[in-house]
């Protein structure tokens, strides 16, 4: 898990498909990335959307998936808001008029039981196993207003 083949995979193929643009400063920071050293208090999503559309209560998840050999298994968290300024300071740049802009974090149970899934995750890929995973972000929305007659356009950021 040391990479994220799974996440870059998905991501090239929505650029070469034109369904997305990825930077190349994401992709970096996407393949240098080691979910299984990253503190799970730190991690954050942000998700941007048409002010016609609101996230329902629970609503934003993170997903994690984790493959070992023949075996698959995911893990969805609910993600709760984060209001802390400087969070909310940290993603002010992809504001755009027209469109609201929430941070999500684990929510501190759940902190918990994500350090103990990494923590078993490293001590398997101690005993050499070859497990790989990904992480997805998903936010269940409900439209509050008009919708656009073209595609409605949404981000996410982790």
């Amino acid at each position: 898990m040391r990479r994220v083949p799974a996440v870059l995979a998905a991501l090239a193929a929505l650029s070469l498909a034109g369904c997305g643009y990825v930077p190349v400063t994401t992709l970096y920071k996407l393949w240098s990335f080691d979910l299984l050293h990253a503190d799970p208090a730190q991690i954050r999503a942000a998700a941007r959307y048409p002010d016609a559309l609101a996230p329902r209560p629970g609503g934003a998840k993170l997903l994690v998936t984790i493959k070992s050999g023949e075996r698959s298994d995911v893990r969805t968290f609910v993600l709760e808001d984060d209001t802390n300024t400087a969070e909310l300071a940290a993603v002010a740049k992809y504001r755009r008029a027209g469109f609201s802009l929430r941070v999500f974090r684990l929510a501190a149970t759940d902190v918990a039981l994500m350090r103990s899934v990494l923590k078993d995750l490293r001590e398997a890929k101690a005993r050499g196993d070859k497990a790989t995973g990904s992480l997805g972000i998903s936010v269940d929305a409900c439209h509050t207003g008009v919708l656009p007659k073209q595609a409605v356009l949404t981000s996410s950021f982790l």
